[in-house]
């Protein structure tokens, strides 16, 4: 009898222990799937949860996803998810960047159930989610103000201070001390664990050592394959295990081409950057982001209205590297999202933007000379944009007139009565010695 009691009472302490460990191991959510898409043939759009439907919700995102994906995207990017810190707060809603709490979510959004539910639906869709990191700064009400003041960099009298003079809405981290790094890495890991999302775009990259970078792309890449997008143009973030970096010359450039500039500004890609990229590298092309549309001119703005937006986003997408578009730019819009407010997008908007990003993303993700084809700028005038993109012999050329009026520039003879397929209309043509198109035309055309 004692023997039998001494039995039933390891098979209740095992069951015990066996429960315990269950509940302590990070488990995929059931029925995820992990969307899992190479670098080279990722097409993202950039996503405030707050602008993007009238709730500002997670749940309000779940209907919409069709939407997108019909679009021709397939990795999604979160803006912070985070709850924004109230102390020193900027606007009426307050900065996303200003993190008041790495491991949970903004009740505004929504629950961490809700968040879950949107990550599953996501990946329902074969799509990727990235979440925007910021590790660079936390708000002035985030507990590890009070709990770990020596995470947090100081001046000579002992006070945290912000990053920079102006954002006084947030306290800079103190990336001397192991202990906050490890907290960190740890706050990413939980996300990828727990809630199995596909990687991060982490904010202000340049400004967090790139050795902390590299044990934290290692550390999650143990857990599963992440994509990682840096806030950030420097080369060497790439060799810390980032795919993708800004391309925040890129935009410069084309902004200053539509403002009247040389249109061999583009050369720089060719000649000075992308040849000196890392294999597997790659630089996001955008015409606007989340700071740009807060700060600068919207791309109907910059870019010469409607036309000139379209002819600026096929240059950026038929550069080498992966584009992107951000929420509202899809419908053409003009309304400045300010990062402190909540802005209302008029997603009834009828200025055709919606049906040329279908066309565009279609062409680009059907035609593999626009994704991993080798490229160069054609020298044809200082007023068109012409890019060439050549994969396994089969040769791709974009033309986009950049002015607002119409150009007329001459033919490289190794193109001359060669028979093109305008891949957007789907008509034929042979080039003659000229080339002449309208105010913003732009053809996509591959030779036959």
């Amino acid at each position: 009898m004692k023997r039998l009691s001494y039995l039933l009472l390891f098979i209740i302490c095992f069951s015990f222990v066996f429960v315990s460990c269950k509940k302590e191991s990070p488990v995929t959510p059931a029925g995820t799937q992990t969307a899992t898409i190479k670098v080279e043939d990722v097409v993202l759009y950039e996503l405030f949860v707050r602008n993007f439907t009238p709730e500002g919700t997670f749940n309000a995102i779940i209907p919409r996803l069709q939407e997108l994906k019909d679009l021709g995207v397939n990795t999604i990017w979160l803006m912070p998810i985070h709850p924004i810190g109230e102390v020193n707060r900027k606007g009426e809603l307050g900065s996303p960047y200003s993190v008041k709490d790495y491991y949970d979510v903004n009740p505004s959004m929504g629950s961490k159930e809700d968040f879950r539910n949107l990550v599953n639906a996501i990946h329902d869709k074969g799509m990727q989610v990235i979440l925007d990191w910021v590790a660079n700064h936390t708000a002035w009400d985030n507990a590890w103000i009070t709990a770990h003041k020596d995470w947090y960099t100081q001046d000579s009298h002992g006070n945290i201070i912000p990053p920079t003079p102006d954002w006084t809405d947030v306290a800079d981290l103190n990336y001397n001390n192991a202990d906050m790094r490890n907290e960190m890495i740890k706050a990413m890991s939980y996300w990828v664990k727990e809630y199995n999302i596909d990687g991060f775009r982490c904010d202000a990259a340049e400004m967090v050592p790139n050795d902390f970078w590299a044990a934290a792309i290692s550390a999650i890449k143990k857990i599963k394959p992440v994509f990682m997008l840096a806030e950030g143009e420097n080369k060497l973030l790439f060799s810390q295990g980032f795919n993708v970096c800004f391309s925040w010359t890129g935009y410069s450039d084309i902004k200053s081409i539509f403002s009247a500039s040389n249109t061999s500004l583009l050369t720089y890609d060719v000649n000075t950057d992308l040849s000196s990229l890392p294999s597997g590298a790659y630089r996001m092309r955008y015409t606007t982001n989340h700071d740009e549309t807060s700060w600068d001119k919207t791309p109907p703005e910059l870019f010469g209205g409607i036309p000139g937006a379209k002819a600026a986003s096929v240059i950026t997408i038929s550069l080498k590297g992966i584009p992107m578009i951000y929420n509202g730019q899809e419908v053409g819009s003009t309304i400045h999202q300010n990062l402190f407010v909540k802005t209302n997008i008029d997603w009834g908007n009828t200025s055709g933007m919606r049906d040329f990003y279908k066309k565009l993303f279609s062409v680009y993700n059907s035609n593999p000379e626009l994704r991993y084809g080798s490229y160069g700028i054609v020298d044809i005038s200082n007023n068109i944009v012409a890019i060439s993109r050549t994969y396994n012999n089969s040769k791709m050329i974009v033309i986009a007139n950049v002015r607002n009026n119409q150009v007329t520039a001459s033919i490289p003879s190794e193109y001359v009565n060669k028979r093109f397929t305008n891949v957007i209309t789907n008509d034929t043509i042979t080039f003659q010695s000229n080339i002449s198109l309208n105010a913003y035309e732009y053809v996509i055309l591959k030779q036959m």
